[in-house]
């Protein structure tokens, strides 16, 4: 059963990753390895943290989290670091890859041989490139298919406060049908 995007703790990370620590270690993965990436991931986290030391974690599906993204490239301005807008995300923020937008139409076949056709926005790729901002994204941990937990890290105490008060408004996006969300 779905369950809409929604505020969770970094606890709830830790225990996650402890489950999968435990299943690596149960299954003989090479630990040394697996504990230096945990390190390095919380190495990392640290880092972000110190510039942006106001953070809420969300546990919900890739679409919520882009869209999420979005919102908050349109509130708070670019996400700081590398930009990995338009490689994977749903809903772009960055001016940059919006500016590459075109429409892809397609068409395929449905088991009876009826052809059905539609068309997609997507954006073509664009140079490497970094932002300044004044938040930052990280992705925690897959914990499904298409699901799992990220971190929201913001440089001032109000735009945490006012992402918190919009966390409720936070859906699949208009890329998705609105009733798949009580499903």
């Amino acid at each position: 059963m779905y369950k809409k995007i929604h505020i969770a703790s970094y606890d709830d990370y830790l225990k996650k990753e402890n489950y999968h620590r435990d299943c690596a270690v149960k299954n003989n993965q090479d630990m040394v390895s697996y504990d230096k990436m945990l390190s390095d991931k919380a190495r990392n986290r640290q880092e972000v943290l110190l510039k942006f030391p106001y953070s809420v974690v969300l546990q919900g599906v890739y679409p919520e989290h882009d869209f999420v993204d979005r919102w908050c490239w349109q509130n708070f301005g670019p996400r700081n670091g590398p930009c990995t807008d338009g490689v994977h995300s749903e809903y772009t923020g960055c001016p940059i890859v919006l500016a590459t937008e075109y429409v892809s139409k397609y068409s395929w076949k449905d088991k009876d041989g009826k052809e059905h056709s539609g068309e997609e926005i997507c954006y073509r790729d664009v140079e490497r490139h970094s932002h300044e901002g004044t938040w930052q994204s990280i992705w925690l941990i897959k914990t499904g298919y298409d699901y799992g937990l990220g971190e929201y890290c913001f440089s001032s105490e109000e735009d945490r406060d006012r992402f918190l008060a919009a966390v409720p408004t936070f859906n699949l996006g208009e890329k998705y049908v609105k009733e798949k969300e009580d499903e």
